[in-house]
């Protein structure tokens, strides 16, 4: 960690490169790498951010040494941020204290502009003055760029930003418009925007990042002076009536944002059980009420990269492109926008405004923004995202519609969309893709030099059927020294929002999905083959959800489309593939097909999974019989991605009894207190306790309660307790175990560890998937489990069938 310091200088020697320690900082982020050398070695650099017509507000990056810079300035001096080797200036000026000697220096404002890059020459003990030079790169006339996701340390509690370093950050990247989004707080930055007179150079918004059980959302506007929305609700659908009900000064009904969906722990798409297949959900907590959904967040650009395709790239804990949510929703007729917003809580661990939202605007002036005008071109869907190239793509003749975003195709069965592409010299451009109802059509190579306009020219898109387009622009090389990726390099691309094209020129668009349900309503069995060979991959995949969601479909012509469907060979056929798997789940005439997709070497991993989850609810003997062939092949981690659900149909049967002793008083070496517990002699007595080996009994639900073994609850607190057993099995195996305790535990087979946990949590059943040896006949199992307070016990559970647990080798 390191630490952003604002100190009052009254000489260069009163400054140290490294921990130098200030009153009034706003966090505590110390530079752990930078070296601490005497104030003999640092001088000053005063420099000023020059831009065509005066000094204006921007970053200095130290790209060379590695040093924690210092601003010199008083404790109270909120127009510089400074974190790391990066300082913001709202006035484009300042000085900062570098070390003695050759020193390479950066000077930016966001995407838009130009980059100044110098190497300087630090006098020890004195000062150099350095004028870096940069100007806009592009022309954004008509369009403002807009971060959606911004939070401080303040009012969120992590992070480093306070509100003023908030502000500075934004002017000093260039974003226009900012919403401000802490988590479960209504607030509001024009206050600080006046404090400092920034007025002229961004408009803001209240907002209120609502971060509940069911997932996180911004909605914007909202009152700063109304209470939050409670956090507490677990479903959307009353949720999202309250954040739609809030008032607001503009009078407006609040957009509500749905953010990283399918980040593990707070993702709504996979909290309320959202098929990224189909586009739809039978959870009672989902609701498709929402404006717009967070595509790519951070500048990492999370939700971007799908994980199959990115096999050697870090995507977090996402299963697939949060772009494959989004286009099944587009078949069914969603609405929905794309966003990108940067989530930064912090000066530089995430720039604010990478990624950003482009939106049409009647005004440039970014301190003469008219909010109501942006939540309505959100509405429309006038939004381009971007984390460098700036794109206009619209459709000049769209026909009897008077909807920007839709258009009647031509007599030739076209549409023609008119499309620049701006990028400043440093920002690389390499291709358009052209994406027409999920399947990616072609692809247009941009011209390879830095000047301003890298592509001008229309784009003509065939459309046989009503549909959607989006276009997405790609640069190959990375956006650093700019923003540099912590994890993986962070890319230039940009998504321009769907065009709706009404194929037929009836007046009337019809989505997709809806198209497909209404063919397959007159579709008999022996027109399967035709229709599926001349179907796209996503048109295959849009075969199987309309097979699966159209009410009154004729039972045989369901029966081959997802017979064909598990053994898909398309492009698609990841996507598939796993709809197929899960339509086919439960009925066991498939169970012979699920068997054969599951061996398959063509059924991605992804796929595979969704396959075995099918497979152990149709037939769960042959599941667990794969089970071994699935953990070769697909290791693991896949089997992990089972989740509870699958896991649980594919396991074998929970142990019903345990021998148990205890409870014993804490120890401070957990493996060696094990260790002491031979299954065959008697374990020590205790008070109020067991006295010896005493048979317990398993919950239904596979628990084994250590609470339940003592009358005196308060015996349990700060305690241990141990369990034995043994497995059995008919030969030597590796066998796949399920584990789960509450607090920690230690697991010995055979007197070897194969779990060693000191962590405080809850006893989930398939916390831990463990690969154990076992040799034929008995195995012994001592599992002791130590707790603070509150719930006590595990879950042991062998996944193969083989492998049986029994409380005493005479069972």
């Amino acid at each position: 960690m390191r630490t952003l310091l604002f100190i009052i200088i009254v000489s260069v020697a009163a400054i140290a490169i490294g921990r130098n320690t200030g009153f009034g900082s706003p966090a505590e982020t110390p530079n752990q790498n930078a070296p601490e050398t005497s104030t003999e070695k640092t001088g000053v650099l005063r420099y000023r951010i020059q831009g065509p017509d005066g000094l204006v507000p921007g970053r200095i990056t130290v790209l060379e040494p590695d040093v924690d810079l210092v601003a010199l300035g008083g404790p109270f001096d909120d127009r510089h941020a400074v974190r790391e080797d990066v300082c913001y200036a709202m006035d484009g000026t300042g000085e900062l204290v570098l070390p003695a000697g050759e020193c390479e220096i950066l000077a930016s404002r966001g995407i838009e502009w130009t980059l100044d890059r110098r190497r300087i020459d630090v006098p020890a003990g004195g000062r150099v003055e350095l004028t870096l030079e940069i100007a806009p790169a592009v022309d954004t006339t008509g369009m403002v760029g807009g971060d959606l996701h911004l939070h401080t340390l303040t009012h969120s509690g992590h992070g480093d930003s306070n509100m003023p370093e908030r502000i500075v950050s934004l002017l000093g990247e260039g974003v226009d418009f900012a919403v401000a989004t802490d988590h479960n707080r209504n607030i509001d930055y024009r206050p600080t925007i006046d404090a400092l007179k920034a007025g002229d150079g961004i408009t803001s918004m209240v907002g209120n990042e609502v971060s509940t059980p069911a997932g996180h959302f911004n909605a914007f506007p909202l009152d700063a002076k109304r209470p939050p929305v409670p956090s507490r609700l677990s479903a959307a659908p009353p949720l999202f009536r309250l954040l739609r009900a809030e008032t607001n000064e503009l009078g407006v009904v609040p957009i509500i944002q749905v953010n990283h969906p399918r980040w593990e722990g707070i993702d709504y798409f996979s909290q309320a059980e959202l098929d990224e297949t189909t586009g739809s959900s039978d959870s009672p907590r989902w609701s498709p009420d929402f404006d717009a959904i967070e595509v790519l967040n951070e500048n990492c650009l999370w939700g971007w990269r799908d994980p199959e395709n990115s096999p050697d790239i870090d995507t977090g804990s996402q299963t697939h492109s949060s772009m494959r949510d989004w286009y099944a929703l587009l078949d069914t007729g969603h609405r929905a926008i794309a966003t990108g917003n940067s989530d930064s809580h912090s000066v530089k661990a995430n720039f604010a405004g990478v990624p950003r939202n482009y939106l049409v605007s009647s005004t440039d002036d970014p301190g003469a923004i008219d909010p109501r005008e942006m939540i309505d071109v959100l509405r429309r869907g006038e939004v381009v995202v971007s984390s460098g190239p700036i794109v206009r793509a619209s459709i000049p003749d769209r026909g009897i519609h008077e909807d920007p975003r839709m258009a009647t195709a031509d007599e030739n069965g076209d549409v023609v969309i008119a499309m620049e592409i701006q990028a400043a010299p440093w920002i690389d451009v390499d291709r358009i893709r052209v994406i027409r109802n999920g399947d990616e059509i072609s692809t247009i190579a941009v011209r390879p030099d830095r000047d301003r306009i890298r592509f001008e020219d229309d784009i003509r898109v065939p459309m046989a059927e009503d549909g959607w387009i989006v276009l997405l622009v790609e640069g190959d090389d990375s956006l650093a020294p700019m923003v540099s990726g912590k994890k993986r390099p962070v890319l230039p691309v940009a998504i321009v929002n769907p065009f709706r094209v009404d194929a037929d020129r009836d007046g009337i668009w019809t989505p997709p999905l809806d198209r497909v349900q209404t063919e397959l309503a007159t579709m008999n069995a022996g027109s399967v083959d035709a229709a599926w060979t001349a179907a796209s991959g996503s048109e295959r995949r849009r075969l199987i959800a309309a097979a699966r969601t159209t009410e009154g479909i004729n039972a045989e012509l369901k029966a081959e489309l997802i017979a064909r469907g598990l053994l898909d060979d398309s492009d698609e056929r990841t996507m598939v593939r796993l709809g197929a798997a899960r339509g086919a789940a439960g009925d066991v005439r498939f169970a012979s097909t699920l068997e054969a997709a599951l061996i398959d070497d063509a059924t991605s991993d992804r796929a595979a999974v969704a396959v075995l989850q099918s497979l152990a609810v149709t037939d769960p003997r042959k599941a667990n019989e794969r089970l071994q062939e699935f953990i070769t092949t697909r290791g693991i981690e896949n089997l992990r991605n089972l989740g509870p659900k699958g896991l649980e149909a594919v396991a074998g049967p929970a142990p019903r009894h345990w021998l148990v002793a205890g409870p014993y008083p804490g120890a401070e070496d957990l493996e060696t207190f094990a260790r002491s517990f031979a299954t065959l002699e008697p374990p020590p007595k205790t008070n109020g306790g067991t006295q010896g080996w005493e048979l317990k009994r398993t919950r239904p639900n596979g628990l084994l309660s250590f609470l339940e073994i003592t009358a005196d609850q308060s015996s349990t607190e700060n305690a241990i307790a141990v369990a034995s057993g043994w497995i059995m099995c008919p030969r030597d195996l590796t066998a796949t175990i399920a584990f789960g305790s509450d607090d920690g535990a230690v697991v010995l087979v055979n007197g070897e560890t194969i779990l060693l946990d000191r962590t405080t949590h809850g006893a989930s059943p398939f916390a831990s998937i463990l690969r154990v040896p076992l040799r034929q006949g008995p195995n012994e199992v001592i599992v002791a489990v130590e707790n603070g307070t509150g719930d006590f016990g595990f879950h042991f559970r062998p996944l193969d069938r083989e492998a049986t647990v029994m409380s005493s080798i005479d069972d």
